[in-house]
């Protein structure tokens, strides 16, 4: 991790995810968000934020992909 690298607070992460800080916070347990602790508390890595985001963006519009064309195979709309 470069110590350069643009940081953000936890609160602020997970705004920018819309999600809970608990989440964030397990999402950096499990080695999915960079973060780095220093004297004003927790900082994530903007980037990894960015990374993130658009991997679960990813993921979600596969499945939403999925749904689709198990619906149109049933029938249930077109």
């Amino acid at each position: 991790m470069d110590p350069n690298d643009e940081t953000i607070d936890l609160a602020e992460a997970a705004s920018y995810l819309n999600v809970s800080e608990h989440y964030v916070q397990l999402q950096i347990d499990q080695g999915l968000i960079v973060a780095r602790r220093e004297d004003s508390g927790l900082q994530v890595v903007l980037s990894s934020i960015e990374s993130f985001r658009k991997h679960s963006d990813q993921k979600r519009q596969v499945a939403v992909d999925e749904l689709t064309r198990g619906g149109q195979e049933l029938g249930l709309w077109t």
